[in-house]
């Protein structure tokens, strides 16, 4: 058992209805030493009834009461609004990030357990491991490519000249080569997770954040003093470079996203660095008897 959960009381009597054994159940899984922050454990159906000491249907039979509160897909277990009623703060948020990426889990069971709304109007979605908030990042990704596509293809009613077909003002090509350069450059030889090239994945976030045109000071994302701005800012920050309880660093892939964005840009890491390197500058002086530090 888990050392300590937060257990919302006042809402476990509505949730369950005094279903006994669905409470249980959801308890049960609540407090498993295998839950992080994320919400989020995998967890066989043979230990689940084994667990429970209970006969399989039984199980399953009570696993579908429960929908509402605990989604189990593939071995997956997460509870609903776990993230929202056993934490909050950077810490809380950085520990999150990290179990989610040390364990790879999937995107619609990280939706569950965040709270995200999963309509039947999306389900089709999220059964391919899309939740809504990044289908719609994926959506805008791809109407924006469209756009300029057809933009370049358009052709007009009325034959150009040459002339006319010369001073049309075209758009120059997104230097994504660049930008991985300057990633490798400055964040991955930090401490950022290195890659060996881009991949679809960097190369459409990429894209997409570049035509956001994001504003940081007097720059904006759709220049390379923006990205070289970023890179150099983020190989300063040692929560992200590793520096961390679990040792988990970021890689470009999950720098591009555009929540992990917010929160760079936000200043919402700097803190956690901060903090971790006052603790070790005080453990470090108090071996050598040195307390001036307290007073500074």
């Amino acid at each position: 058992m888990a050392r300590f959960r937060k257990i919302p009381m006042g809402k476990v009597g509505r949730w369950f209805d005094g279903d006994l054994e669905a409470a249980g159940l959801w308890a049960m899984l609540l407090t498993d030493d295998r839950i992080g922050p994320a919400g989020c454990f995998r967890v066989s159906r043979a230990e689940l009834w084994g667990e429970m000491g209970i006969p399989r249907k039984r199980c399953e039979e009570i696993l579908r009461r429960i929908t509402k509160h605990v989604r189990y897909v593939d071995r997956w277990v997460s509870l609903r609004n776990f993230q929202a009623y056993q934490g909050a703060g950077a810490k809380w948020e950085a520990g999150i990030l990290t179990d989610t990426a040390d364990r790879a889990v999937p995107v619609d069971t990280l939706c569950f357990a965040r709270g995200d709304t999963v309509s039947d109007t999306v389900s089709d979605t999220v059964s391919q491991g899309v939740c809504p908030r990044v289908r719609d990042e994926q959506e805008q990704e791809q109407e924006q490519e469209q756009e300029q596509e057809q933009e370049q293809d358009r052709s007009p009613t009325e034959p150009l000249s040459v002339s006319e077909a010369e001073s049309r003002p075209k758009r120059p090509p997104i230097p994504v080569s660049e930008i991985f350069d300057l990633y490798t450059d400055h964040a991955a030889s930090a401490g950022l997770v290195a890659h060996h090239g881009l991949n679809d994945s960097m190369k459409s976030g990429i894209k997409a954040r570049w035509r956001e045109k994001r504003k940081d000071g007097d720059l904006t994302s759709d220049t390379l003093e923006w990205w070289s701005s970023l890179m150099q800012y983020v190989a300063k920050l040692p929560h992200l470079c590793g520096d961390n309880d679990r040792g988990w660093r970021a890689d470009l892939i999950w720098l591009l996203k555009p929540a992990n964005l917010d929160k760079i840009t936000a200043r919402r890491f700097e803190a956690l660095g901060r903090n971790r390197r006052g603790i070790q500058m005080g453990a470090e002086a108090a071996e050598k008897g040195d307390l001036s530090w307290l007073t500074e």
